[in-house]
């Protein structure tokens, strides 16, 4: 017969999984050498060594649930360690481990999802300490498995653990001075900490490692940047084996900090370990400002066209800040590309100035991105914080902001005839919110268009007149200012310096469309903005104020790469 492929369990699990049979089993065990030892009151006794041929039902099986309670008596100063080994495609085995035999303190618990459970406790209670076992069928889909328990009794290597060449440095006042790179065979112990005074260098990172053998008891560490341990800069309460920690000193001169190695938990004995330091040019020291600063506040902020602004520079406590101005309905994508190696960069959106927080980015991934499109019915400007996240490695990092939009209307409908912008020449003003000039001689006034995009290279932007007299010459007029003038019939909205872009006649029904390049008639150019009106005859001695021509409504257009 070929065996199933057991490449995921350890050999022990596998020699007893074979000497039990299991692996070849296609039914559920029956009951081993220790039934009925199904509660606390009903234990059954283990000694140290290795129990092979265990059986465990769940609720899922036919009989009902089965759990196994066991009890194992541990001499002082020996240390018990108990292995659960189990073919975890069968059904998962969670064990928990109480001091006494009524199951009433748990002191250790093996409930991962792993094939295999592990506990242990240490006994110094000065006499012999009786455990419980729970071993615990987990879930209840759990059908049955077999299962091995390893005991072992050892010493406990805390009962007279050697002291390292550091000692006594228990406390922040007795801290002793640690040169690297590697400080080996040092110990700490429950109730007697470590202190160490490392010296950092100015403008340099200095990491510092805790390594140790995490089965002997968990270590954390801190990191504080004055010699009394009342600053905290740094702390690493990690489950992994090893704790790491880093600072990095700007104050110009060397620094003395202090690192507090602990450790973690009540049932924490003590532990060996070793201290690795090593260090790094704070690349933070050479790093140069960018040619937007101060752009450190929204007041301050850079304006920010569609396009990259490359290589600018942003430090910890210093965020840079951008001005996005955005159209009705466009979407703007705005990307900070940096190195997450020199420092983690994450990104803020805000409506306004001052404004409320609408969006963030604050991922782990080297590259930051935010996507937001204007719903407000109306142009509006947005403002983008570019700035160094607290727990950064490095205090520091360049980046590029790329800024993209897309969509929206060319251009803004401004400057009403409606006495909103100014009166009219002659009370001539318009129905408000029609959009309208002032009013022509039709009773109504004009209103100029815009289709195409603001792109400068697509050239592709047109206007048109509506509602003007028909057959009648117009001119597209281009201001680089906005003004808001009473002149002729209507209000000039176009400031110098003035352009006239293109004459349009417009046709039977008062209409006319642009048919030349804007671009190249106006003279525009990529980030400049522009403001456009209609200005068409209303001749025939009948134009309200009989000055024989008006405006329509204007435009105004943010002109993009």
């Amino acid at each position: 017969m070929r065996l199933p492929r057991l490449t995921s369990l350890t050999l022990p699990a596998i020699v007893a999984l074979l000497a039990s049979g299991s692996a070849m089993a296609q039914t559920c065990p029956g009951d081993d050498s220790f039934e009925e030892n199904d509660s606390c009151a009903a234990t059954a006794v283990l000694t140290a060594g290795t129990h092979s041929g265990l059986a465990l039902k769940g609720a899922a099986h036919a009989t009902g649930l089965d759990a196994d309670y066991f009890q194992i008596s541990v001499p002082n100063g020996q240390q018990l360690t108990i292995d659960a080994l189990f073919l975890h495609a069968a059904g998962d085995i969670d064990i928990l481990l109480y001091e006494g035999l009524n199951c009433a303190t748990l002191t250790s618990i093996g409930g991962s999802a792993t094939d295999n459970e592990t506990v242990s406790a240490t006994n110094n209670t000065g006499g012999t300490q009786d455990y419980s076992l729970w071993v615990d069928p987990y879930g209840s889909t759990f059908d049955c498995n077999d299962y091995t328990l390893v005991v072992t009794i050892t010493n406990d290597p805390c009962v007279n653990p050697v002291a390292d060449a550091y000692e006594d440095n228990d406390t922040c006042a007795t801290a002793q001075p640690a040169a690297g790179p590697a400080i080996p065979s040092l110990n700490v112990q429950n109730g007697d900490e470590d202190y160490y005074i490392i010296t950092t260098q100015p403008g340099v990172l200095t990491f510092i490692d805790v390594n140790f053998i995490h089965n002997n008891g968990d270590l954390d560490i801190k990191l504080y940047d004055d010699l009394a341990c009342t600053n905290q800069v740094a702390i690493s309460q990690s489950v992994s084996d090893n704790e790491t920690v880093s600072y990095q000193n700007i104050s110009g001169s060397p620094l003395d900090v202090v690192l507090h190695v602990y450790g973690y938990g009540s049932g924490f004995g003590c532990n060996d370990y070793d201290i690795s330091i090593s260090t790094n040019i704070d690349p933070c020291s050479v790093l140069a400002e960018d040619a937007n600063e101060d752009n450190d506040d929204c007041f301050t902020a850079t304006p920010a066209p569609e396009g990259t602004i490359a290589a600018q520079a942003v430090f910890l406590g210093d965020p840079d800040w951008f001005r996005i101005d955005l159209t009705d309905g466009e979407t703007l994508t705005a990307d900070c590309l940096f190195t997450h190696d020199n420092g983690d960069l994450d990104m803020r959106l805000w409506d306004g100035c001052p404004g409320v927080e609408i969006d963030s980015s604050e991922t782990v991934s080297d590259n930051e991105q935010i996507i937001y499109t204007n719903t407000t019915g109306a142009s509006t400007s947005v403002y983008i914080e570019v700035y160094v996240w607290q727990g950064s490695i490095y205090s520091c990092n360049s980046y590029d902001l790329d800024i993209t939009l897309d969509g929206g209307v060319a251009g803004v409908p401004i400057c009403f005839g409606d006495g909103s912008s100014a009166p009219c020449p002659c009370f001539n003003e318009s129905t408000v919110g029609a959009g309208e000039g002032c009013k022509s001689s039709l009773g109504y006034g004009a209103v100029l268009s815009v289709t195409g995009s603001a792109s400068v290279a697509a050239d592709d932007i047109s206007f048109t007149v509506t509602q003007a007299r028909a057959n009648q010459p117009s001119m597209l007029v281009q201001g680089a200012t906005l003004i808001a003038s009473p002149f002729k019939d209507g209000v000039l909205c176009t400031g110098n310096p003035t352009e006239r872009v293109e004459v349009v006649f417009t046709d039977a029904s008062g209409s006319g469309t642009t048919v030349g390049s804007i671009v190249t008639n106006g003279a525009v150019s990529a980030g400049v903005t522009r403001y456009y009106q209609q200005w068409f005859r209303d001749p025939g001695g009948v134009s309200p104020c009989g000055n024989g021509s008006n405006f329509s409504s204007g435009v105004m257009v943010v002109y993009e790469p």
